[in-house]
């Protein structure tokens, strides 16, 4: 209770500072406090005998902090974790020895400056020896790392300005923070070596913002960084450093916006209407105490105006695009009308808008409070709300279903850096960040599901899946807390630095989220949906008022320490441990039932611990920088999502039962009651005991393990004055990642079909549509779907990078990499309700996942990125950055629930081979006309594998590509003052020629059959062919034009 007062006290204030502060300034990117970056050096007479004891000072002349230390007895000096930035003087002083200084010196996040100092006698020479930073070398974390600098953060083109989009530039991200195709769950994310993302499920911050861009000096995306101070990255770490103020007052204003007329109708021809973004803000900071006190803090707003398509049939196109005819679409609008209660004075269909609101506040004082002590205290808010946020489950689907939310999160950073001795330096960081989420359904009823068939003006046929009704994943309230402490001891020895530290969350979560309690109606036609006869119901009844709310904490605690040698000749390595642990300090209630049939308990609170080493080595060759070598292993572990915990929570058993119906036993709908009323939505049958209802049970396993991952990398760079070539190489592998396993399921199937799929509910209780009962499953009919949490899925990975860049004039430069990938998995499963993990598709037991290994969902093959900062040419400058990856990997999978595992399209597709005299004469035609469609970019992989189950992911959307680019001028306004105008065009290609810069976006799960019937006597399926599988209209965002306008001084 104290800790969350403090909160939000601290929150409070710190807002009201931030309102009183000047609206019409920013200010322009200044020196930060950083991590990883260090100077070390050598100290000799004229002759080279090393000098002990000298005296050294690493002063940054733009903020005053300055660090001393002294040589070793072989003459040899460390300053380590310096802010970054700059300029940088280093001073020698030596008795019997004039002074020494070198200037210019700038530090980068990572970066390690090597200097040496040859010392003049005091008697040689009168004056200080002064010496420019090109004396100096600056050795990069490259390979390991891709560095996102702080001219690139700045200048670069960046259309939502969210600094982790620039991650596209690393050549092993993937799709979205997916790091060398790894679970998104396995990227930390750090700012300023604290804590950036939700825990509870491994999302950043809300909304557009994490943080403002504006805040961010410069930031890297580190996959094969082998420092044991780094953990809970599987995937790898996406580490930011903020700004600071300094001794001089600068500071901009700026404004950035978009429109329809700064941009074209989309691929499918939908105009852009309706469509503004304006980005606009200030930043401003300076000295309040020259040297010793500074200030700096942030202002962004973004406040859009966007289309929102759902479910638009316009014509044929659509029709073809979406798989469903108008005239299904009017005959579901009209029954649901006369019958469900569906207000059509309200538009479903068609072109909307959205208009998301995000604001960012950031704040950040620097206080040099002595010479050895350096105090940080900074806060980050930031404020989204979208009224259509929230999707439904279905692609297509009504108005109606959708929702809207609201999420703010605050983080308030208190960091220490202490000088206890000249070889002893200690990092102390504080910090309290708190999320809040709240969802809210536009209708608060059952969902519904209508399954249409439909002839398609191509003469093909296709069934798709239709949503009305409300949202699974709204009303919902969230609140996530944070409590991180984190101390890190650095000792510097003669040529051995030691680090010890331990860093720990406490992350306190409450989550309402009522999930399936709406209830769904299931329907296999629009003739079911007409009579008001539902093939299928499903709730999870609460038996408590309100419903429940999951209330628990969880402990991520770790120990680690290293020690680095200079072993002489360039040669520099490191070795250390980490030991890290994942606790759940509160349980799920306990449900003597599970135990009883199962021998589990659903009270578990997990505690794992993960030991592990690492070691990697760097090899400057001729210790000139030319030729440099790394190599490093280690063990990694990866963050669980919290949010398996809330399931545990209120998936006991205790707080809810799950009810089934199918067939005539399923109840008649009555939507226009539930929309009055939500508590007439059918429940528990009349005259029947809740306590004899089978519930539906969420909990760990015996088998659950933390996933740790083993990393290995080497590589080779060369440098040759401005140029730089480099080849890596990379392999990791991922067990015990997390995926739910129904432990209430029959363990053989009751018969097979084609394929050898086995099915695991009784011919005789599937209806003659086809569908199953997942109740029919089960080894004990007292329990409903029990889902246990496991550690059975695992990952591989496999990469090669080169890379190669060239400094240019006049601070710019060209970068260029292309990557191949492999990245391997059963399941990628990566967050958050328990039952999403059984959308891992399979080839007839869910249980088993060896029939799942293959391409990650978020593996990509091939990978180009290039990024240019062009010399100015008459006061204009160029900058811009084009990435293209292979496209997604895609399954053929059957519309229907052909296994009984309780959930459909998970099912892996037999693919009819037409040539086959068993395969029915109509599947077989419809067979010969998809394969003969030249428009099916599936038809090598459906030809590949007639006749046998089509494993996963082993198709391929095609490659795709985009460039954006920035022109930029800077208009002098004399007295340091001066305006910037920008132009960014994101989508060259499409500019430059409306057939370019769109893409051929394969779903992931392509139906190539639904499921249409099944006869109990012959215990076969029916199906329909989808003809449309493997086609794709192109889409994509056409391009934009946004100007952009900055005041700076």
């Amino acid at each position: 209770m104290f800790l969350a007062r403090t909160l939000r006290a601290l929150r409070a204030r710190t807002t009201v500072m931030l309102g009183l502060l000047p609206l019409a300034f920013a200010l322009h990117p200044v020196h930060a406090q950083g991590t990883d970056a260090s100077v070390r050096g050598l100290v000799t007479d004229s002759i080279g005998t090393a000098i002990a004891g000298a005296a050294i000072e690493v002063r940054n002349l733009s903020s005053g902090f300055s660090a001393t230390l002294r040589s070793s007895d072989q003459g040899r000096f460390v300053a380590t974790q310096l802010p970054l930035g700059g300029p940088y003087r280093i001073t020698v002083r030596a008795v019997g020895y004039r002074p020494s200084t070198r200037d210019g010196v700038t530090l980068n996040i990572g970066s390690v400056v090597t200097t040496s100092f040859r010392m003049l006698p005091a008697t040689t020479q009168l004056q200080e020896v002064t010496v420019e930073a090109a004396a100096s070398r600056t050795i990069e974390r490259n390979g390991a790392v891709t560095r996102i600098g702080e001219q690139q953060v700045r200048e670069l083109p960046n259309q939502n300005r969210r600094f982790q989009d620039l991650t596209k530039l690393s050549p092993l991200s993937g799709n979205g923070v997916s790091l060398g195709g790894a679970r998104p769950m396995s990227t930390d994310v750090r700012i300023d070596g604290v804590g950036a993302q939700m825990n509870n499920t491994g999302q950043t911050f809300s909304g557009p913002l994490t943080m403002t861009v504006e805040a961010i000096r410069e930031f890297e995306i580190v996959t094969n960084e082998y420092d044991v101070s780094k953990g809970r990255q599987g995937g790898g770490l996406i580490n930011a450093v903020t700004k600071s103020g300094s001794n001089t007052f600068t500071g901009s204003a700026f404004s950035y916006y978009r429109n329809q007329a700064l941009t074209t109708a989309d691929f499918r021809g939908v105009p852009a209407k309706d469509f503004t973004v304006r980005q606009q803000g200030f930043s401003v900071g300076g000295p309040i105490i020259r040297d010793r006190l500074s200030f700096f803090t942030v202002y962004d707003q973004t406040d859009q105006t966007l289309p929102l398509e759902i479910t638009n049939v316009r014509g044929a196109p659509d029709e073809l695009e979406l798989g469903i005819s108008r005239d299904s679409l009017t005959r579901m609008t009209s029954i649901l009308a006369q019958k469900y209660g569906l207000d059509t004075t309200n538009k479903q269909f068609g072109l909307f808008s959205r208009k998301p609101l995000s604001r960012a506040f950031f704040g950040r004082v620097d206080w040099q409070v002595s010479p050895r002590n350096r105090l940080t205290l900074r806060n980050n808010t930031t404020l989204f709300s979208d009224p259509e946020e929230i999707g439904p489950d279905q692609i297509l689907h009504y108005a109606e279903s959708r929702g809207g939310a609201k999420v703010n999160s605050y983080g308030t950073l208190l960091s220490l850096r202490s000088t206890l001795r000249p070889t002893l330096v200690n990092e102390l960081k504080l910090q309290a960040l708190q999320f809040e989420r709240e969802r809210n359904a536009r209708t608060e009823v059952p969902r519904g599901f209508v399954r249409i068939a439909s002839s398609l003006p191509n003469g093909t046929n296709r069934t798709t899946t239709v949503q009305f009704g409300g949202n699974r994943l709204a009303p919902e309230k969230y609140k996530e807390r944070q409590f991180q402490l984190a101390n890190t001891l650095y000792w510097t020895g003669t040529n051995q630095t030691i680090t010890l530290g331990t860093d720990n969350i406490i992350s306190k979560v409450a989550r309402y989220l009522p999930v399936e309690q709406r209830g769904l109606f299931e329907f296999d036609n629009l003739s079911q949906l007409d009579a008001l006869a539902p093939a299928r119901y499903s709730r999870q009844v609460p038996l408590r008022n309100g419903g429940t709310t999951a209330d628990f904490t969880v402990a991520d605690l770790s120990f680690f320490g290293q020690s680095e040698w200079n072993l002489g000749r360039g040669l520099t390595a490191s070795a250390g441990l980490r030991l890290d642990g994942v606790m759940f300090l509160d349980a799920a209630a306990y449900n003597p039932l599970v135990e009883q049939r199962l021998g589990a308990r659903t009270d578990v609170k997990p505690s794992n611990w993960i030991v592990s080493p690492r070691a990697q080595a760097t090899w400057d060759v001729r210790n000139d920088g030319r030729h440099v070598l790394r190599a490093g292993v280690g063990r990694f572990s990866s963050q669980p999502p919290y949010n398996v915990q809330v399931n545990h929570i209120l998936q006991s058993g205790l707080e809810a039962v799950d009810i089934i119906q199918v067939g005539s036993a399923a109840p008649r709908p009555d939507f226009p009651s539930y929309r009055r009323d939500i508590s007439t939505v059918p429940g528990v049958p009349a005259g029947v005991s809740p306590s004899s209802i089978p519930a539906y049970i969420n909990y760990f396993g015996k088998d659950f393990r933390v996933p740790t991952t083993w990393k290995g990398s080497a590589g080779y760079e060369y440098r040759i004055g401005p140029m730089q070539l480099g080849v890596f190489g990379y392999y990791a592998k991922t067990v015990d990642n997390f995926q739910y396993f129904d432990k209430n399921m029959v363990q053989s199937p009751f018969f097979t079909i084609e394929g050898g799929r086995g099915v695991f509910v009784p011919a005789n209780r599937i209806t003659a549509l086809g569908r199953t009962n997942n109740a029919d499953t089960r080894i004990h009919t007292d329990l409903g779907r029990v889902l246990e949490l496991v550690g059975s899925s695992e990952l591989e990975q496999k990469s090669v990078v080169l890379q190669g860049s060239v400094a240019l004039p006049r601070r710019s430069s060209v970068s260029l990499s292309y990557t191949r990938n492999s990245t391997v998995d059963n399941s990628s499963f990566n967050c958050c309700v328990a039952i999403t993990s059984t959308f891992s598709q399979n080839t007839g037991d869910p249980r088993d996942l060896s029939g799942s290994r293959g391409p990650s969902d978020n593996a990509f093959r091939d990978k180009y990125v290039a990024a240019f900062l062009l010399p100015p040419i008459y006061g204009f400058r160029v900058t811009g950055s084009y990435v293209g990856t292979s496209g997604r990997p895609f399954s053929l999978v059957i519309n229907g629930d052909v296994n009984g595992d309780g959930t459909a399209n998970n099912d892996l597709a037999f693919v009819f081979d037409p040539n086959d005299p068993s395969t029915p004469a109509d599947i077989a035609a419809a067979m010969q006309r998809v394969l003969a469609n030249p428009n099916n970019r599936a038809r090598d992989v459906i030809r590949k594998y007639l006749g046998q189950i089509a494993p996963r992911n082993v198709g391929w959307s095609p490659f795709r590509g985009q460039t954006d680019v920035r022109v930029a001028r800077d208009l002098n306004l004399g007295r340091g003052q001066a305006v910037e105008l920008t132009v960014d065009i994101f989508n060259l290609e499409n500019l430059l020629n409306k057939k370019w810069g769109g893409e051929y976006n394969l779903a992931t799960a392509q139906q190539l059959v639904a499921v249409s019937g099944f006869n109990q006597a012959t215990r076969k399926y029916t199906y329909r062919v989808n003809e449309q599988v493997g086609t794709a209209v192109k889409s994509g965002s056409p391009y934009q034009i946004q100007l952009g306008a900055r005041y700076k001084f």
